[in-house]
């Protein structure tokens, strides 16, 4: 497959911004992790955008949520039609009809974490195994939110203080917590410039 920058989200959130689209159904938690991004990149001293974009509000309706972050003030509003990352939460059909950025990758879930490219570069976690360990149901976005995360160049400095700021019940803000430094470990592993031999 091609090469991948490692650097690629952490130089356009210095120079630029960092675009992603989240794609689901009702009830993965689309709208909630994108949320979560944002909250975590604000606390990080980023400029963020982090909404959600949906028909009727139903379980298993489709769902699109959108983040843009950056180091400078973000003016642009709207949608994502080319995004850099796009996370895809639906496990049964991987959504063609979706355009990246130059250079971009897909964020989706697999049984291993690693790369795979069917002519497009995909980057696999098993996020729904790992928020069922911690959560007990599955909500893979927190999982992704932490790969993100990393991919951002981004430390793990007051994240778990901010999981039990946004979580009354402290057994969820653990569990949240968890499922998002699992995710941030897996892929820090792959994209840091000393785990490129791990690439696929």
């Amino acid at each position: 497959m091609r090469d991948l920058d490692p650097e690629l989200l952490r130089r356009l959130l210095a120079e630029e911004r960092v675009e992603i689209r989240w794609a689901g159904r009702g009830g993965q938690g689309a709208k909630t992790s994108a949320l979560l991004l944002a909250g975590l990149g604000a606390r990080a001293g980023l400029y963020v955008q982090g909404f959600p974009e949906y028909g009727p509000e139903r379980m298993g309706a489709p769902v699109a949520a959108y983040n843009r972050l950056s180091r400078r003030p973000i003016f642009v509003r709207g949608g994502i039609r080319f995004p850099h990352v796009a996370v895809i939460l639906e496990r049964e059909a991987f959504p063609d009809r979706f355009s990246l950025a130059s250079g971009g990758f897909f964020l989706a879930e697999g049984r291993t974490a690693g790369w795979s490219q069917n002519g497009r570069p995909v980057f696999s976690l098993p996020a729904a195994e790992i928020s069922r360990r911690w959560l007990g149901r599955e909500l893979p976005g927190v999982c992704f939110s932490g790969a993100l995360f990393a991919l951002l160049g981004l430390g793990m400095e007051g994240a778990e203080e901010f999981f039990r700021d946004r979580f009354a019940d402290e057994e969820v803000a653990r569990g949240n917590y968890r499922a998002f430094r699992e995710g941030y470990a897996l892929a820090a592993r792959f994209f840091s410039p000393a785990g490129a031999g791990d690439r696929r």
